[in-house]
């Protein structure tokens, strides 16, 4: 997939705990082997804020990846569809709400859930807390691209 799309960077979005695992190896290697450039962000923690999104959109907003790969459980999937959204509007994670209109779809995203239960990758929608509204919720303009089961 990655090799027919042409993309030539990755944005991979995991947990420090799958970031230690040789999953993040063959993941590393097999971009490697195509060529394909990426940039690892291994610090997601569980149940994603609009705060820890935007620090985490900080730290890439300036680089360009042609898509998001997401390797972990819900969290780590519904962090990477905002950051995927974040990253094609140019907004912090507040400003892109179910409900605003005028946001452009997110960067193609390939998730490869660690888990079974939230279902995070077969829907649009991705969890967030906001301190001002209590919960957040991001969506319809972000889906998996491919899903790895």
């Amino acid at each position: 997939m990655v090799r027919s799309e042409n993309w030539q960077s990755a944005l991979i979005v995991t947990d420090p705990v799958l970031s230690k695992s040789n999953v993040r190896k063959m993941l590393e290697t097999s971009l490697a082997n195509i060529g394909c450039q990426y940039r690892l962000l291994d610090t997601i923690q569980p149940n994603p804020t609009t705060h820890g999104l935007n620090s985490l959109y900080d730290e890439v907003r300036t680089e360009v990846h042609d898509f998001v790969l997401v390797v972990g459980g819900g969290s780590a999937l519904d962090t990477a569809k905002a950051l995927a959204l974040m990253l094609t509007n140019g907004r912090p994670a507040e400003e892109l709400d179910y409900r605003v209109s005028g946001i452009k779809p997110g960067l193609p995203i390939i998730a490869i859930p660690s888990t079974a239960g939230t279902g995070s990758e077969t829907n649009s929608w991705a969890v967030v807390e906001n301190s001002r509204l209590n919960s957040f919720i991001l969506g319809m303009k972000v889906f998996s691209h491919v899903t790895q089961f």
